[in-house]
């Protein structure tokens, strides 16, 4: 055997005057993309503070202008790194980062200091009684389905008690973790569908500029908790059926596991949507080999598994769920097929709903304060976004990797596409709004999968057209986010902003906020008040009282009946009531056909003044404070 004895040469010293060599260009690049961020919050977010500050001194509308300045100028740095095709994995997670407190700033904005919304009120009641009582499962007057969904309330409940924050902060934390963990279950999911890890952040991007993601899907809510294990679930699943990780077998199932109970005992739709998406994904890789020549395995068993779990639980545990959702669905179905009778050319004026009413149209835009530019952007984006997600869809169906994954994005972004017809109805709106935080995962998937191919059509492409095309791109997102923003939020939601009957976010009053107060020292909690649902669900989270209007259809017998008071008497007794509040200016709010007070299949209600007076002079019940809105009577039943 010959060996090499040739000793290897000296290293050469390097010269004294020789520098060590300057950073790299990637982490040059890294610190200006992180600067450039930084840079763009810092400044976008003073400024959209002071919309804020001007919406509550302005009647006119620049301050939507103004916000929308500092939005994007906070946006764009980010933005701009997520779609860089040659953006590091660290200056994607910054960008993912700078985007999730943008988009949450807003919020804090707007709820700083306690709950505006109606959802928001419910839960914070929730909280509060679980802080009192000690029991999760206890009844919530203000939406007596919820107490079967403490999720929400449990871990604000915890963070509440471990850190020794107010309920409010802990609240917010927790909505904005639940914000975050959105996000990154958009991105993770996106991943696993199209295999890139550009296209995933482009998804995560477009899923924030969605209808509702800055105001609605950020309450302190149910559903904002649960939204958030639903993706995570479903990103997991997608890791197991795929074999993407490398963890144990019985750690997956186990994660996945207590994902899906935690959304479970969380919220119901929630819940629905991600057992419905797990059948859904299994039966769809079932039509592309290899799976479709393999027995099913752990993943198929699990969905199976969960969907009965989830049957069984809703049906025999959570028992006020049919009931409380099931009228929304029928009322909402009958709307559209008036609405398509109508423009068929049928004769028939209305088609009966399910609880006797009749179907009633809406306008677009009816009575909106929004500015002019936000109404036409509302009617491009959706059409920008169909445009973008076909590009999408076959550039998925033509990968043969991705399109054994494409079946859930499909789904959604389908499902979110048929929704918008019911926009057009008033309690199908409701529920379309309700539906696109879920629906909106497809468009962001397909929406990011069509971006990549428009921004890099083929290799190599550059020069004028790539600038053009980002050009293109830059543009279509701020349409999208601005005419998103406008179609899923009313004005109330978005801003302070003059009171509104029935306005879910303008409905306060100073005399509301006097008539919180009275009623927290004069008549204590847990007292049972019919009232309109404005009154009853402020009073409820603020005064903790129990209004029937929120469980029963109690108040109606006061707002609605033409019998005389010797004709209601049998029933006010049943309902047990102790006070009986009235808003003075009910008669001239309920003028205009179609309002409802607190549930959209209800009848059209006609008040007249002499309702308010009509109790005056019997001595069961008291007039016992009176300011300038709200008339307050204590009522005794026994004397009835």
């Amino acid at each position: 055997m010959i060996t090499n004895t040739r000793a290897a040469p000296a290293p050469t010293p390097r010269p004294a005057h020789v520098r060590p060599p300057r950073a790299s260009a990637t982490a040059r690049l890294h610190t200006a993309a992180v600067a450039s961020i930084c840079a763009g919050v810092l400044i976008g977010v003073p400024i959209m503070a002071s919309a804020y500050g001007l919406a509550t001194r302005s009647t006119a509308t620049a301050h939507y202008s103004l916000f929308w300045l500092g939005f994007l100028i906070a946006l764009a740095p980010a933005a701009a790194q997520l779609l860089r095709s040659s953006a590091s994995t660290n200056d994607t997670r910054a960008a993912l980062l700078a985007i999730t407190l943008v988009t949450y700033v807003p919020k804090i904005l707007r709820t700083p200091s306690g709950p505006v919304y109606f959802d928001e009120m419910i839960h914070y009641r929730g909280v509060t009684d679980l802080l009192t009582t000690g029991s999760a499962f206890g009844a919530n007057p203000l939406l007596p389905v919820s107490h079967y969904f403490p999720g929400l309330e449990l871990v604000t409940a915890t963070l509440h008690w471990a850190s020794g924050a107010g309920v409010w902060l802990s609240a917010m934390i927790v909505i904005g973790l639940a914000h975050a963990l959105v996000l990154f279950a958009v991105y993770d999911f996106a991943a696993q569908v199209t295999g890139r890890g550009r296209a995933a952040a482009c998804a995560a991007l477009l899923y924030l500029l969605a209808p509702s993601v800055l105001y609605w899907d950020v309450q302190f809510a149910y559903e904002s908790l649960g939204l958030a294990f639903c993706f995570l679930a479903l990103s997991r699943w997608l890791q197991l059926a795929a074999g993407t990780t490398r963890r144990r077998p019985a750690v997956q199932y186990l994660e996945l596991s207590l994902l899906c109970g935690a959304c479970l005992l969380t919220h119901h739709v929630s819940v629905c949507v991600l057992a419905f998406a797990l059948l859904w994904a299994t039966a769809w890789r079932r039509l592309f080999p290899p799976w479709a020549q393999r027995r099913p395995g752990g993943p198929e068993a699990f969905a199976g598994g969960f969907a009965v779990a989830t049957a069984l639980y809703l049906l025999f545990i959570a028992k006020g769920f049919t009931g409380y959702v099931g009228p929304y669905f029928a009322t909402s179905l009958a709307d559209v097929t008036a609405i398509l009778h109508e423009f068929l050319g049928s004769r028939a004026t209305a088609v009966n709903s399910a609880a006797g009413g009749t179907a009633p149209a809406r306008a677009l835009f009816a009575h909106s304060t929004i500015p002019g530019y936000e109404h036409v952007l509302a009617i491009i984006a959706p059409v920008a976004l169909l445009v973008v997600c076909v590009i999408g869809a076959v550039s998925l169906l033509k990968d043969q990797r991705s399109r054994r994954y494409a079946g859930l994005p499909l789904l959604f972004a389908l499902a979110y596409f048929g929704s918008l017809p019911f926009v057009l109805t008033t309690t199908g709106s409701e529920l379309a709004h309700r539906s696109w935080a879920f629906t909106f995962l497809g468009v962001a998937v397909l929406g990011a999968a069509g971006l990549e191919r428009v921004l890099h059509p083929t290799a190599g492409t550059a020069g004028r057209s790539h600038y053009l095309r980002l050009i293109t791109v830059a543009l279509c997102l701020c349409v999208t986010v601005i005419g998103d923003t406008a179609a899923g939020d009313d004005a109330g939601l978005r801003f302070p902003a003059p009171y509104e009957f029935e306005s879910d976010g303008a409905y306060y009053t100073p005399a509301l906020g006097q008539l919180a107060t009275w009623f927290n020292a004069h008549a204590g909690a847990n007292r049972n008040v019919i009232t309109d649902r404005d009154t009853g669900e402020f009073l409820g989270a603020y005064a903790k009282a129990d209004p029937l209007s929120g469980q029963s259809d109690g108040y109606l017998l006061v707002y609605l009946s033409a019998a005389g008071i010797q004709q209601l008497l049998p029933t006010l007794r049943a309902y047990h009531p102790g006070w009986l509040i009235l808003d003075k200016a009910l008669p001239q709010n309920l003028q205009p056909a179609g309002t409802y007070i607190f549930n959209p299949y209800e009848p059209d209600i006609n008040l007249s003044p002499a309702t308010l007076t009509r109790f005056e002079g019997y001595r069961w019940a008291n007039l016992v404070y009176n300011n300038s809105r709200y008339l307050v009577y204590r009522l005794f039943p026994t004397e009835m």
